[in-house]
Protein backbone atom coordinates (compact mmCIF):
# COMPACT_ATOMS: atom_id res chain seq x y z
CA UNK A 1 0.00 0.00 0.00
CA UNK A 2 1.53 3.30 -1.04
CA UNK A 3 1.32 6.46 1.00
CA UNK A 4 0.14 9.47 -1.01
CA UNK A 5 0.35 11.76 2.02
CA UNK A 6 4.02 12.47 1.34
CA UNK A 7 3.28 13.42 -2.26
CA UNK A 8 0.41 15.68 -1.18
CA UNK A 9 2.45 17.32 1.57
CA UNK A 10 5.15 18.24 -0.96
CA UNK A 11 2.66 19.94 -3.26
CA UNK A 12 3.46 23.39 -1.86
CA UNK A 13 -0.12 24.09 -0.78
CA UNK A 14 -0.72 26.67 1.97
CA UNK A 15 -1.49 25.46 5.45
CA UNK A 16 -5.13 25.27 6.49
CA UNK A 17 -4.49 28.03 9.06
CA UNK A 18 -3.01 30.45 6.52
CA UNK A 19 -5.75 29.65 4.00
CA UNK A 20 -8.44 30.24 6.63
CA UNK A 21 -6.88 33.56 7.63
CA UNK A 22 -6.63 34.70 4.00
CA UNK A 23 -10.21 33.72 3.17
CA UNK A 24 -11.62 35.41 6.26
CA UNK A 25 -9.80 38.63 5.33
CA UNK A 26 -11.59 38.61 1.96
CA UNK A 27 -15.06 38.51 3.47
CA UNK A 28 -16.81 41.79 2.79
CA UNK A 29 -19.07 43.22 5.46
CA UNK A 30 -22.77 42.71 4.87
CA UNK A 31 -24.23 45.49 2.80
CA UNK A 32 -27.73 46.74 2.20
CA UNK A 33 -27.55 45.57 -1.41
CA UNK A 34 -29.17 42.40 -2.63
CA UNK A 35 -27.49 39.46 -4.21
CA UNK A 36 -27.64 38.01 -7.67
CA UNK A 37 -28.68 34.38 -7.99
CA UNK A 38 -26.49 32.19 -10.18
CA UNK A 39 -28.21 29.04 -11.38
CA UNK A 40 -28.06 26.39 -14.06
CA UNK A 41 -30.97 26.74 -16.45
CA UNK A 42 -32.89 23.85 -18.01
CA UNK A 43 -30.49 23.79 -20.98
CA UNK A 44 -27.40 23.35 -18.77
CA UNK A 45 -26.09 26.93 -19.00
CA UNK A 46 -25.12 29.03 -15.98
CA UNK A 47 -27.23 32.22 -15.83
CA UNK A 48 -27.78 35.00 -13.30
CA UNK A 49 -30.02 37.96 -12.58
CA UNK A 50 -33.59 38.77 -13.49
CA UNK A 51 -32.70 38.83 -17.20
CA UNK A 52 -31.13 35.35 -16.99
CA UNK A 53 -27.78 36.65 -18.30
CA UNK A 54 -25.54 33.80 -19.40
CA UNK A 55 -22.16 33.55 -17.67
CA UNK A 56 -19.38 34.59 -20.04
CA UNK A 57 -17.33 31.70 -21.41
CA UNK A 58 -13.92 31.58 -19.76
CA UNK A 59 -14.81 33.85 -16.83
CA UNK A 60 -13.58 32.70 -13.45
CA UNK A 61 -15.66 32.79 -10.29
CA UNK A 62 -14.35 32.36 -6.72
CA UNK A 63 -16.41 30.55 -4.07
CA UNK A 64 -16.33 31.60 -0.43
CA UNK A 65 -16.05 28.20 1.31
CA UNK A 66 -17.40 29.69 4.55
CA UNK A 67 -20.68 30.62 2.88
CA UNK A 68 -22.17 27.20 2.03
CA UNK A 69 -25.80 26.83 3.08
CA UNK A 70 -28.50 24.22 2.45
CA UNK A 71 -32.19 23.90 2.98
CA UNK A 72 -35.40 24.24 1.04
CA UNK A 73 -37.23 26.78 -1.11
CA UNK A 74 -40.85 27.08 -2.23
CA UNK A 75 -41.52 28.81 -5.56
CA UNK A 76 -44.82 30.16 -6.81
CA UNK A 77 -45.24 31.68 -10.27
CA UNK A 78 -41.62 32.87 -10.53
CA UNK A 79 -41.37 34.31 -7.01
CA UNK A 80 -39.94 32.87 -3.80
CA UNK A 81 -42.81 32.19 -1.40
CA UNK A 82 -40.66 30.83 1.41
CA UNK A 83 -37.10 29.73 2.06
CA UNK A 84 -35.55 27.85 4.98
CA UNK A 85 -31.76 27.78 4.85
CA UNK A 86 -28.95 27.14 7.33
CA UNK A 87 -25.19 26.68 7.37
CA UNK A 88 -24.00 23.46 5.75
CA UNK A 89 -22.62 22.52 9.20
CA UNK A 90 -26.17 22.22 10.58
CA UNK A 91 -28.91 19.73 9.73
CA UNK A 92 -31.42 20.99 7.16
CA UNK A 93 -34.24 22.98 8.76
CA UNK A 94 -37.43 21.09 9.50
CA UNK A 95 -40.27 21.81 7.11
CA UNK A 96 -43.90 22.42 7.75
CA UNK A 97 -46.53 22.43 5.01
CA UNK A 98 -45.46 24.29 1.88
CA UNK A 99 -47.03 27.74 1.46
CA UNK A 100 -50.22 28.06 -0.55
CA UNK A 101 -49.36 28.60 -4.20
CA UNK A 102 -46.11 26.61 -4.09
CA UNK A 103 -46.72 24.60 -7.23
CA UNK A 104 -43.98 22.04 -6.52
CA UNK A 105 -43.97 22.24 -2.72
CA UNK A 106 -40.63 22.43 -0.97
CA UNK A 107 -37.54 21.85 -3.13
CA UNK A 108 -33.99 21.19 -1.92
CA UNK A 109 -31.56 24.04 -2.41
CA UNK A 110 -27.90 24.74 -1.76
CA UNK A 111 -26.20 28.12 -1.89
CA UNK A 112 -22.87 29.85 -1.56
CA UNK A 113 -21.35 33.28 -2.10
CA UNK A 114 -19.46 33.79 -5.35
CA UNK A 115 -17.45 36.62 -6.87
CA UNK A 116 -16.58 36.96 -10.52
CA UNK A 117 -12.83 37.45 -10.90
CA UNK A 118 -12.40 37.77 -14.65
CA UNK A 119 -14.45 38.73 -17.69
CA UNK A 120 -17.23 41.24 -18.28
CA UNK A 121 -18.80 40.57 -14.89
CA UNK A 122 -15.60 40.92 -12.81
CA UNK A 123 -16.38 42.30 -9.37
CA UNK A 124 -19.97 41.06 -9.33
Amino acid sequence: MSNNMAVFSNAGLPSVTSLTTALRSLQAPASGGGSVILKMDKTGHWVFGADQTEVQDGSQWAVNPFSFVHGSIAWGDGVVLAEKMTSINNPKPELDAAPAGASRGWESQIGMSLKCLTGDDAGM
